[in-house]
């Protein structure tokens, strides 16, 4: 089954995934409130069937069977399915609104063996700086925020825990990094925790002296998706880290630029190819010299590389 769910590029093979689809649609796939995790495996299943339409009757059949034609899960791989091209065109000129959207953009990947859905995902880390837009708010006092910890308790906090740097007198940001991706993914890179391929989300720090609004964890969701998925993207898709490097002097938005030279120095380092990291994260140094989580880092890899590796 993985080799069609997360390989399938490599090898395409629609009956084999034929097979696996209704296996998986047999064991009640289908059926369950559709999960968030589901909705690309929908995709996946509905692009295959779409590039191949001999298979497609043989799709509708095996979801007629277990009658899960009219959930949310056989809608959306019969929808896909009928779309044929037209679905991969619409998923990547359409507004990436929810982490879903960069789930889709993974599955088509896998499907298609094309890095431009990789490209979106590099487009949605230009998004707005939300946190950054509230932290600016704070700073002028016009949060509107209850009584929490006094202006330089604050800052202390944003530094220590989330490696923000800001001032009060004037009101400023001088992080340029994306304060999004700095308090949705832990920073500095935890290159144990990549390498080892569990969460990144940090659990020990302490809450930002001001929370971003509710509207804001959708887009918050998005950036921190598109992230992720680019890293794991690396490992899995030849091709991906040329494409990757060349992306970086195009964009133009330092934060992206930032962004795409960590996760360059993310894959490099848990491949002992600490020369090659080290001089990535000099380069984000360069851009945000405001980022002392990171010089720390290169000191610690400079002096001891693998104990940073063992996590010590």
């Amino acid at each position: 089954m993985d080799a069609v769910v997360y390989h399938y590029y490599l090898d395409p093979q629609p009956q084999r995934a034929l097979a696996v689809f209704e296996r998986l649609v047999e064991n009640g796939i289908a059926t369950p409130p559709l999960a968030d995790e589901l909705v690309s495996t929908a995709w996946l299943f509905g692009r295959i069937a779409g590039m191949n339409p001999e298979i497609q009757e043989p799709v509708r059949r095996a979801l007629d069977r277990r009658r899960a034609i009219a959930t949310p899960f056989g809608r959306i791989v019969l929808e896909t399915a009928e779309a044929g091209p037209g679905a991969a065109q619409r998923l990547l000129t359409r507004p990436l609104t929810s982490g879903n959207d960069i789930a889709l953009l993974g599955a088509e990947a896998v499907v298609s063996g094309s890095l431009e859905p990789f490209v979106r995902m590099i487009d949605a880390l230009g998004a707005p700086d939300l946190v950054r837009l509230r932290l600016e708010e704070w700073l002028r006092g016009e949060a509107g925020e209850p009584a929490g910890p006094s202006l330089q308790e604050g800052i202390e906090v944003l530094a220590s825990d989330y490696h923000i740097v800001v001032q009060a007198d004037p009101p400023a940001v001088l992080t340029v990094s994306d304060c999004d991706l700095m308090v949705m993914i832990q920073k500095p890179i935890s290159v144990t925790v990549h390498r080892q391929g569990g969460s990144v989300l940090p659990s020990d720090r302490r809450p930002l002296p001001v929370e971003p609004s509710a509207a804001a964890t959708e887009p918050l969701r998005v950036k921190m998706s598109a992230s992720l998925e680019l890293l794991r993207g690396l490992n899995e898709h030849e091709g991906l880290l040329d494409r990757v490097r060349s992306e970086v002097p195009r964009r133009d938005d330092p934060r992206v630029q930032i962004e795409l030279l960590e996760t360059l120095a993310g894959y490099e380092l848990p491949k002992f190819r600490f020369a090659e990291g080290i001089e990535l994260l000099e380069r984000v140094l360069e851009i945000d010299p405001h980022r002392d989580d990171l010089r720390t880092l290169i000191e610690r890899l400079r002096r001891d590389p693998l104990a940073v590796m063992m996590g010590e």
